[in-house]
């Protein structure tokens, strides 16, 4: 690859579930922030390295922007924050299905004239709705609209050019072997929580949190907190099956690691306690 000479933070901001996660490992061409079909997945910001030719885009994606009610979300709130203001520019992701609301219009005022609008999941409505949502964001000024799909591809060639085409001048931020920027013992906890959150129902993943224990040459010890007795249950399956497939397909993905050993214990309202989410480094 040529020397890097164009560098800089692109910050991916939206409410909650509307594909950000996914946009940004389309845009980085890598499986590198985690995704499900569950609400507030993205528990942290996570900084994916997407180089090109001559130019470093670090796609920072940041958790949904919901209304904060305890401990946790205040604290999302504010990591969002942060992101956009530390950010070289904003690129704010509106479902199509859903059109603009309050969270929407609330991020739009904020967005500046440099910043990008992406209107996501196209591939599952009616052009003519994709041109409603268009007419709902036209009274805001901003560099440019893209609709695109992560799971086609459209449109992503054409969006990644233009945060590419629009980077400032400077050399590279991160050493040429990084994807994720992210401590990897957090990697591999937020990989476990992934793969857990594919088995779960709408009652159980926004109770779960998970936090590597111990890392040792010969293992790894990851912790699944739960906030209820009834909630680890579910979690262990019957006769341990959950929890054993969730290690193996884990296990799959961190191949470069030592053995994963799961554990489920039961942490009472852990989202609303500043020290255990300290613990947890959120």
């Amino acid at each position: 690859m040529a020397e890097v000479r164009r560098s800089g933070f692109v910050v991916v901001v939206g409410r909650t579930n509307v594909g950000k996660s996914g946009l940004v490992n389309v845009l980085a061409g890598a499986r590198a922030s985690i995704v499900s079909r569950h609400a507030n997945t993205t528990r942290r910001s996570v900084r994916v390295l997407s180089r090109h030719e001559d130019a470093e885009l670090v796609l920072v994606d940041t958790p949904g922007f919901v209304e904060a009610h305890d401990e946790l979300t205040r604290r999302l709130r504010r990591w969002v924050d942060e992101e956009w203001t530390g950010a070289d520019r904003a690129l704010l992701v509106v479902d199509a299905e859903r059109g603009v609301g309050a969270r929407e219009r609330e991020l739009l005022a904020q967005l500046k004239p440099s910043d990008v609008v992406a209107v996501s999941r196209i591939d599952r409505v009616r052009k003519s709705r994709v041109l409603e949502v268009l007419a709902q964001l036209a009274a805001t000024p901003v560099s440019a609209y893209h609709t695109v799909s992560a799971r086609t591809g459209e449109g992503i060639d054409e969006l990644r050019a233009d945060l590419l085409a629009h980077l400032p001048e400077g050399p590279a931020l991160f050493e040429p072997e990084v994807l994720v920027d992210l401590p990897r013992a957090q990697w591999v906890a937020e990989v476990v929580r992934e793969e857990l959150l594919h088995h779960l129902r709408d009652e159980v993943p926004q109770s779960v949190a998970c936090a590597v224990e111990d890392w040792r040459d010969d293992g790894i010890e990851v912790v699944i907190y739960v906030e209820r007795s009834s909630q680890r249950a579910i979690v262990i399956g019957e006769r341990g099956r959950v929890v054993a497939d969730v290690r193996r397909r884990a296990q799959r993905r961190l191949r470069a690691f030592p053995p994963l050993t799961l554990r489920v214990k039961v942490a009472s309202s852990w989202r609303r306690s500043a020290r255990m989410l300290d613990e947890l480094g959120l």
